[in-house]
């Protein structure tokens, strides 16, 4: 009998072991704290009107003040990049924290007015990574 206990302790141990270790690898997650948002800036010149000319840092500056309009200095403080800018077209990807997406959104779209112009944000895609295809067309 004490030759059996000591096999089936044997195997409870290995049991052990391997429920352990089987619950560490199902607890690992990749937790991807940045979002990534393709915008178009249109002014509407399929419509006939007229655009004017936006480069990176004034898309920058838009962007910022739509915020700070829409939130007031705690909306200004929202990080976000922006990854890649096509100046011929206004469209550019952004990187923001996840937690930000619903805010940087509804400032992007409440921004109707750039120069004088009316405007429009249109978001194209929002995704957890840059490796979407989608978000190829910049590269």
């Amino acid at each position: 009998m004490s030759r059996r206990r000591g096999k089936v302790c044997k195997q409870r141990k290995l049991n052990i072991r391997t429920l352990t270790l089987e619950y560490k690898r199902s607890k690992r997650k990749v937790i991807n704290e940045y979002n990534y948002m393709d915008v178009t800036l249109d002014f509407g010149e399929e419509l006939g009107y007229r655009g004017i000319p936006v480069d990176s840092s004034m898309f920058v500056n838009i962007i910022e003040n739509s915020l700070k309009l829409l939130f007031g200095e705690v909306g200004a403080s929202i990080v976000f990049d922006v990854v890649k800018y096509r100046e011929k077209n206004r469209r550019a990807i952004l990187r923001f924290y996840e937690r930000d997406l619903v805010k940087l959104w509804s400032s992007l779209t409440m921004c109707s007015e750039v120069g004088g112009k009316v405007c429009a944000f249109r978001v194209n895609k929002v995704s957890q990574s840059m490796a979407d295809e989608s978000l190829r067309y910049f590269q």
